[in-house]
């Protein structure tokens, strides 16, 4: 009998367009001949979309897409995101359209919608997205539906002390990523905000139009750069990224890209080919966090393709994350806590329900082979991450502009505090309760870290200690401070992982220590790190060593690697 089983899962994760937009395209569809037109322009996290002619024979609980891959007259073209939602109601004469999960992609006037009965499983993999992996992991708390089923208790019936009835409340999807090897930066950036890429580039062109996050389509002004499998660095400061061409029109420099862009970008706007050497990724910090969609896809174990098992989670946010590392070990993230909005599946029929089952929806399998970023000698090609680990032995922390060459463990901790949003409004479906947005309070960082204590000599002299520190209170003479921190993690030549704290100080030793130019300041919004505590107990360890406890305002994170595309 074949069995469902824990290592035959695979989990991934994509970043999303707009919150709850999980993307996934849908090129090669069974559609009816009907169709209507898009009413105006609706952006990437659309739950509704109006149409301008009724669509005959639509129905709650029918799949649409939206978008059509296919060249079309007049004012639409083949440069058109498609996506597959599902209806959960109809209003206003049936012309605004009710989708079950936010739209991933910007979708303009004009643009298609038809019903369709089936989604074939695209050769190429093109259409799939959602095949990142954050490092090596074992366990993955999925965020599965959580029901809140509430007892009632009416007065004057016959059930004494039990309850009468029952009702359903709010629904939750929480899960968690807990503790996952970093091969690369890809999953760095999800507590934090923001990242831009840059790297060495050649003569090239620019967009010739305005683009959308989550677009996979862009016209430039000129074909410089522009062959297939190419790289490009596209945008302006601070939103320039990295896309891969799968395929472009030399002509009109019309391009396809692999994966959906991460940030707006207007006309003008630079588009220039890679052209060499390794490339930069800064991480800074966004107010509004980027959202993630995680799918999960489980083979029996006889590996029978019918019998897969897939979920899709959309809308989440990582609320809190741990990095780490100890002594013989290797560097370490944790995604501790990810609220997500909802989900879809593929378990489409159960014998006590007729219809289809909440929830569910037309979805591509997502292949083991599909994990990994789209990287390799074709363009459709995927593979799992092949990169070595960063080693504890091969990182360095400095505090105050002192490198603790006897540091044997640290932990950063990052808390978002985010908080699931429950508000009024049209849903159609009295089983989708689930939360209708994900909102970020107060941004929290911690860091615990165990050193052991310099030589005496060092202890006693002028050099700047854990205990000296504390009785500063990261107070030099001027007003409150606070120190500056870096972490650096080597793993070879253009291949590290930087994280500064805070995020305007220099990465030289000068500028690390109290007295440095660049970094922590007195005033307001610029100050650094504080000692909260670090206590010196006389415990049994040899050579002396204690226990400190940090707090910081913010901070910056720089990956130097070969890794092309990030999330």
């Amino acid at each position: 009998m074949a069995i469902y089983r824990s290592d035959q899962a695979v989990v991934t994760f994509a970043a999303e367009a707009a919150l709850g937009g999980y993307p996934e395209a849908a090129t090669i569809v069974t559609q009816t001949t009907a169709s209507a037109d898009v009413d105006g322009a609706h952006a990437a996290g659309s739950l509704v979309i109006t149409i301008d002619n009724l669509l005959n024979g639509l129905a709650v609980g029918d799949m649409i897409r939206i978008g059509s891959p296919d060249k079309l007259a007049g004012s639409k073209t083949s440069l058109i995101d498609n996506e597959v939602r599902r209806l959960v109601a109809l209003t206003d004469s049936d012309t605004k359209l009710h989708l079950n999960a936010p739209t991933a992609f910007h979708h303009g006037n004009n643009e298609i919608v038809t019903k369709v009965t089936a989604i074939t499983d695209d050769s190429t993999d093109i259409d799939k997205f959602v095949t990142y992996i954050p490092g090596v992991y074992d366990t993955v708390t999925t965020p599965d539906f959580t029901p809140t089923i509430e007892p009632r208790y009416f007065l004057g019936t016959g059930s004494k002390r039990n309850f009468s009835t029952a009702y359903k409340g709010t629904q939750s999807y929480n899960g968690s990523w807990p503790s996952f090897i970093l091969l690369n930066g890809w999953p760095l950036r999800f507590p934090i905000g923001n990242i831009e890429d840059t790297c060495t580039t050649g003569s090239g062109t620019s967009f010739s139009a305005d683009v959308k996050a989550g677009d996979r389509y862009f016209t430039l002004s000129a074909s410089t750069g522009t062959a297939n499998n190419a790289y490009l660095l596209v945008g302006n400061s601070p939103n320039r990224e990295i896309v891969r061409l799968h395929s472009s029109n030399g002509t009109n420099a019309a391009c396809k890209i692999t994966t959906p862009l991460k940030y707006d970008h207007s006309s003008g706007d630079a588009a220039v080919p890679y052209s060499s050497g390794a490339v930069t990724h800064t991480i800074t910090e966004a107010n509004v966090l980027p959202s993630i969609s995680m799918g999960v896809h489980m083979l029996d174990s006889d590996e029978t393709a019918a019998n897969a098992f897939d979920r899709k989670f959309f809308g989440g946010k990582v609320g809190a994350a741990t990095i780490s590392a100890e002594e013989g070990g290797l560097l370490v993230m944790g995604w501790d806590t990810i609220p997500f909005m909802g989900m879809s599946h593929n378990q489409k029929d159960d014998d006590n329900f007729t219809g289809n089952v909440p929830f569910y929806q037309l979805a591509h399998v997502m292949d083991r082979t599909m994990v990994g970023s789209k990287t390799g000698t074709t363009a459709d090609g995927v593979t799992y991450p092949t990169a070595d680990p960063y080693y504890f032995s091969e990182g360095t922390v400095s505090l105050f502009g002192t490198e603790f060459a006897r540091l044997r463990n640290f932990t950063i901790n990052i808390n978002n505090n985010v908080e699931p949003r429950y508000y009024i409004e049209r849903r159609g479906d009295s089983r989708n309760r689930g939360p209708s947005d994900i909102v970020e309070m107060r941004r929290e960082y911690t860091m615990e870290a165990t050193i052991a204590l310099p030589d005496s000599q060092a202890a006693t002299d002028s050099t700047t200690t854990l205990f000296k520190e504390l009785l500063l209170e990261g107070d030099y003479g001027s007003g409150m401070r606070g120190f500056n921190i870096k972490l650096l993690f080597t793993r070879g030549t253009n291949d590290t992982i930087t994280i500064q704290i805070p995020d305007d100080g220099d990465l030289t030793a000068a500028d690390q220590s109290p007295s440095g130019s660049t970094g922590a300041a007195t005033g307001l919004d610029q100050q650094g790190a504080y000692l909260l505590e670090t206590p010196h107990p006389i415990d049994g360890s040899n050579p002396y060593e204690v226990s400190a406890s940090l707090m910081f305002r913010n901070l910056k994170m720089t990956i130097v690697d070969s890794q092309m595309l990030y999330p």
